[in-house]
Parts: C-alpha cells; sequence; structure tokens
C-alpha cells in the first residue's frame, strides 16, 4: 500500500477499512468480520488523480497473506479495470467470502512528466552511500517515534498515543548519484 493515510468511512456493520495513496497509487484494504459471504457496494471518491487502471486482489490464507505459511506470496487478481475515469466518484460491487480481505488498488496512468518520481534503482543508489541516521526528541520521556527505511527512503514518524509529540529523523549520505 502507498504511504499516505487516507480517511476511510465504513458505514456496514463488521467490515473494516483502510486507505492510503502517493502521486502513484492508491489503495484500500477492506476485510469482513462476519463468518458468511457480504456483497458490499464501495464509493471510492477524492483519488489523487485522474485516470486509473483499478486491480482488485484477494488476500487469503492462499493467497498474499503474512501470517499464513501456505499458498503464495503473490496476489491473486479478481478483477482489473483500465483506464477509468478517477476524478469523480467510483462506485464497485465487491464480494468478500467469510472473513474475507480484498485489496483495491488504483495505479495512476495520468500524465507522469511533472511528477517527481523516484525509481527503485535511485533508491538503490541512495542506500549503497548510506552513512548514518540522525535522529531528534526533544523529550525522552515520550514513546513517540521516528523510523527511515533507507533501502525505500519511506519516514515514518509516530505520536504513539500522545496529542503531542515531536520526532524528526533525517540521514546522512555519502557520494550520492
Amino acid at each position: 500500500m502507498p504511504i499516505d493515510r487516507n480517511k476511510v468511512t465504513v458505514n456496514v456493520s463488521n467490515m473494516k477499512a483502510l486507505a492510503s495513496s502517493d502521486n502513484l497509487k492508491a489503495g484500500t484494504l477492506l476485510w469482513n468480520n462476519t463468518k458468511g459471504t457480504r456483497k458490499i457496494k464501495v464509493c471510492f471518491n477524492n483519488i489523487p488523480f485522474k485516470k486509473s487502471t483499478i486491480t482488485v486482489y484477494k488476500i487469503d490464507e492462499n493467497n498474499s497473506s503474512y501470517v499464513d505459511t501456505s499458498g503464495t506470496e503473490e496476489m491473486m487478481t479478481i478483477v482489473v479495470f483500465k483506464n477509468v475515469d478517477t476524478s469523480t466518484s467510483f462506485i464497485k460491487e465487491i464480494t468478500l467470502p467469510d472473513s474475507g480481505i480484498a485489496y483495491v488498488e488504483f495505479t495512476n496512468i495520468t500524465d507522469l512528466s511533472n511528477s517527481l518520481v523516484v525509481t527503485d534503482a535511485d533508491k538503490q543508489s541512495l542506500s549503497k552511500c548510506f552513512i548514518r541516521y540522525n535522529r531528534y526528541f526533544p523529550d525522552r520521556n515520550k514513546l513517540n517515534y521516528a523510523e527511515l527505511d533507507r533501502h525505500t527512503m519511506i519516514a515514518r514518524l509516530g505520536m504513539n498515543g500522545f496529542e503531542q509529540a515531536r520526532s524528526e529523523v533525517g540521514a546522512v549520505f555519502d557520494n550520492t548519484p
């Protein structure tokens, strides 16, 4: 899933959802907390790009499950919608089996010529030039955190339950490309 968390509203009992996006992808994870199959209508709003390829994946004990060891880590595609206008709301009916999970991924197919895109090769080059992390926590009595994954260049900052917390993270690199 993309890194930036988005607001998601669930109006159906015993259903859960999580949504995130960036300039290249948007994703929603939906799961059914009941012991029966559920058919739900999902309305997607505010997708951060105008045109998308939408892929719906199944996640279960045999497909893409981090917890279960059987099956494959590859995501099983249920359906693909190509060249979809996501500048307005998009409604899709999804069937979720007993305790089932689906991941809906929107891939940006809008012109990206003016966007800043960091490739995997760029990330690998930076990872090789890494020297050290710099972290700053003005209040050492709080459990807030600041992490930087030097392989993906994703910073994660968290308040760990506090209403206010200050955390900073950075990295030092040498001979960057």
